[in-house]
């Protein structure tokens, strides 16, 4: 994940915004998923299982209800819409149609800002990960020390 991020903001600091559209979006999935898979692990489905509620579960269900269904906060409105923008995006580079330079310029233009804005996003999405899953298994694992530790004494 981290690598498909730092391959985005290296295409997008080249002002290559079609494979920065591209890797963002595909981040966002990965991201997505991740945090999925970790919110099931820890409700003990098996790794098969996970991988099953990941692949039939489109984005928008993950985005929302599966979320909400797994004990975790909504995400941000504004970060759901930020994520769909560049997923938009980058549907419309894979599945290229004929534009007009005009419309192809006002396209890059749109591009641009849906990264700048996308960046906010990132961050937000990271201090979400951080909170409800990272900081969960801090402190389960916290815990598992500490008990460990009582059995000794």
């Amino acid at each position: 994940s981290a690598d498909l991020l730092k391959k985005a903001r290296e295409y997008s600091r080249d002002s290559e915004l079609e494979p920065a559209i591209l890797f963002y979006a595909t981040w966002t999935e990965h991201w997505l998923n991740g945090l999925i898979l970790a919110a099931l692990t820890r409700r003990q489905f098996d790794f098969e299982e996970s991988q099953k509620v990941i692949r039939e579960t489109s984005n928008q269900g993950k985005q929302g209800w599966l979320l909400q269904l797994l004990g975790l906060p909504p995400l941000r409105k504004e970060d759901i819409l930020a994520m769909r923008e560049v997923s938009e995006m980058r549907n419309r580079y894979v599945h290229y149609k004929w534009k007009s330079a005009k419309e192809t310029f006002r396209e890059m233009d749109e591009m641009r800002r849906a990264i700048a804005r996308f960046e906010d996003t990132i961050e937000a999405l990271e201090t979400y990960e951080e909170i409800n899953i990272r900081a969960d298994t801090a402190a389960e694992d916290a815990a598992v020390v500490e008990f460990v530790e009582s059995l000794e004494h």
